[in-house]
């Protein structure tokens, strides 16, 4: 890969990823400055002692694994035995990733609590709101993000449900997958 792609490649990241590669990418530039080596064509031991030394400073697997995905976007990484990839199975080892929950919370409490709302004829717009948001957040799994971006145009009903298609980009977007489409069906045993 030419140093020249680099900007087209960056600039086809979303802003989050940019961010999030950054750090790694401060980081690599330290280490290159200190080492005498090439940012955009490093051999295979300088990143393997990138890693471990940011693995010796506490570096979890997660940041481990972004530092790996930021230098292969800048660089022509050549690792013929996954040398890399072995050294973050055993990074794994070291530290490895548990869940950020484990356990989940009853939807029962939320329901109640919107069953206190005023009925629909006299509820008012924010509340109307907060709870057809809250609703919809529990029967699609859905980011606020994928709300935010909803269009009255995209919404279509289909007999006792609606049909919601999400025509922006959102964090779940990428290529060769389709976007999202709520499905809200009409909860009939409680209108």
């Amino acid at each position: 890969m030419s140093e020249e792609c680099i900007p087209v490649l960056l600039k086809s990241l979303s802003p989050n990823s940019l961010n999030q590669y950054n750090s790694s990418f401060s980081k690599w530039w330290k280490f290159c400055v200190v080492n005498k080596t090439n940012f955009f064509r490093p051999c295979l031991n300088r990143i393997l002692e990138f890693l471990n030394a940011e693995l010796l400073a506490g570096a979890s697997y997660n940041t481990l694994n972004c530092h790996r995905s930021a230098l292969k976007l800048i660089s022509n990484i050549e690792d013929p035995g996954n040398l890399i990839k072995r050294f973050l199975r055993g990074s794994f080892r070291i530290r490895p990733v548990f869940p950020k929950y484990n356990q989940t919370w009853d939807p029962q409490v939320v329901l109640h609590y919107l069953s206190l709302f005023p009925s629909l004829e006299t509820i008012n717009l924010n509340d109307l709101t907060f709870k057809l948001i809250t609703l919809m957040a529990l029967i699609t799994s859905h980011r606020i993000q994928t709300f935010s971006v909803i269009k009255i145009s995209n919404i279509r009903k289909e007999g006792d449900s609606f049909r919601i298609v999400i025509e922006a980009f959102i964090k779940t977007s990428a290529p060769n997958r389709p976007q999202p489409v709520l499905m809200i069906p009409r909860f009939l045993q409680k209108p």
